[in-house]
């Protein structure tokens, strides 16, 4: 039988897919009907798109080039002096290899922002990555739509209360130092009877990381993460477009295969690599650096000296265990049980990050699967033009197949699974090492902290009353220790 002829879109990719019409030009079998809709690109990622990207030259504008600046700039201040710089740190004059390993950890964290925030500008822009996948004019199932509609809406409000939240923080801030007063909702503050230049350097990242948020925040929201399953759909939808034209066109027609399956499955694979180029090393960005959040904040929460900070910067009267819940008497951000909660958080939404894009792989395996059971239905007659089909599909990406790739690795629900096991396995290991830092070192002035619990004095007072009835206290320490 002769072999199909097609064309090799890696080789000649000037075709244009059916799902790249210009405005308005959908072919007949991509007309709205009652399971499908023209997607939605929403005005708001147009503009923040026009904000990072100039329209005309396609590169950074001096905004997105700021942003970059002042995340490389608070990175080098984590990682160096991040901890000394810390107003509880400074009040202690002592550091520890868990404090330090927390201060990387974050500062790592937010350099990595550098990823999503440039695949946003590069899918936004004009003729970006959204823009070659075909969002708004392209269709999407109904299901897909509601559900876009939905995380529109809530990485909107998200954005908004985000950047609401930091111009709050920013104002009290800047209000609190201007008038001497102290900082953090008016808890007794160690620095303020120092000059103003130096409580603002001590209190550093308190008023440099807001005005950066209240960029990133929009940027990481609504211009990554909602673009992100917005192009996963959009590619999504072309996968079921495949699999429904395979369903209905037999192998032995050899042009209305090739016209209708053959043709658009390979395209596919231009599909997925827009996909994977446009968001992949933003989630693997964003993945990263919430691990290492996670990590920070787990280090927080076996630090005793952590807390034996939070205790004494907020005058607590017998220790880390007198520091209540809420902003009122207590940095609710150094508490113990937030700090992990945060880490569970933390550790678990990269993997629920990827769980769309990994749909849309294994949409890519049921194409396959449809494939196979064509293969089946028509038998021996369509062996090699099926087989031919099948082993192109299947060679991609070094014999992982087509999908959704980061790193050149497959993303898939199978490649999830395998790294969440990864990372319990790795977490027994991983704790123990972090336990054995947790040693105390000496703390300057700490009389107070290492003094004696009220309970610790009861009993000593009752062992030296109990050796002498008549003379209450008639022992030394010395003695009741020996």
């Amino acid at each position: 039988m002769e072999l199909p002829q097609t064309a090799n879109p890696l080789a000649d990719p000037s075709p244009p897919s059916p799902s790249f019409e210009q405005d308005g030009d959908r072919s007949p079998d991509h007309e709205e009907d009652s399971d499908h809709s023209v997607s939605v690109y929403p005005p708001e990622i147009r503009r923040l798109g026009a904000l990072l990207s100039d329209e005309k030259t396609g590169k950074p504008t001096v905004l997105y080039r700021c942003c970059q600046v002042v995340l490389g700039c608070c990175f080098v201040w984590f990682v160096t002096d991040g901890s000394t710089g810390d107003v509880r740190n400074w009040q202690l004059k002592s550091d520890t290899k868990l404090q330090q390993i927390n201060w990387w950890c974050q500062g790592t964290g937010l350099a990595l922002m550098f990823l999503p925030m440039e695949c946003a500008r590069r899918c936004c822009k004009q003729g970006g990555y959204l823009d070659r996948l075909g969002a708004g004019r392209t269709l999407v199932s109904r299901k897909d739509a509601r559900s876009l509609k939905v995380w529109r809406y809530a990485t909107s409000a998200a954005s908004a209360i985000g950047v609401l939240k930091q111009l709050k923080d920013i104002i009290e801030r800047w209000a609190q130092l201007a008038m001497g007063n102290p900082l953090f909702g008016g808890i007794a503050d160690p620095t303020v009877d120092l000059p103003v230049g130096e409580r603002l350097m001590l209190n550093l990242k308190w008023f440099v990381l807001p005005p950066l948020f209240i960029v990133l925040v929009p940027i990481l929201a609504s211009g990554y993460l909602y673009t992100l399953r917005l192009g996963s759909a959009l590619a999504r939808d072309a996968i079921q477009e495949v699999i429904k034209k395979a369903k209905e066109t037999s192998p032995q027609k050899t042009e209305a295969w090739n016209r209708d399956v053959a043709h658009p499955a390979l395209e596919l694979e231009m599909t997925m690599r827009k996909l994977s180029d446009g968001w992949g090393r933003g989630l693997l960005g964003i993945g990263t650096a919430l691990w290492l959040m996670s990590l920070a904040n787990f280090c927080k929460t076996i630090d005793p000296l952590t807390y034996l900070q939070v205790a004494k910067y907020y005058q607590c009267k017998s220790g880390p265990q007198d520091v209540p819940w809420g902003p009122a008497n207590a940095n609710q951000f150094c508490h113990r049980d937030f700090a992990l909660v945060q880490m569970l958080g933390y550790l678990c939404l990269p993997l629920l990050l990827t769980l769309d894009v990994s749909l849309t792989s294994n949409r890519c395996d049921k194409l396959m699967d449809q494939l196979n059971a064509v293969r089946i239905q028509y038998g021996e007659e369509s062996e090699i033009r099926m087989q031919w089909l099948e082993n192109s599909l299947k060679n991609l990406h070094r014999e992982q197949g087509l999908g959704f790739t980061i790193s050149g690795v497959v993303v898939d629900k199978t490649t999830l699974r395998n790294v969440a096991m990864t990372i319990a396995g790795g977490a027994t290991t991983l704790v123990t090492a972090l336990y054995a830092l947790t040693e105390v070192p000496p703390v300057e002035g700490g009389s107070d902290v290492c003094a004696l619990t009220a309970a610790q004095r009861a009993g000593i007072r009752g062992i030296m009353t109990g050796a002498n009835a008549s003379c209450s206290f008639n022992m030394t320490v010395a003695q009741v220790i020996n």
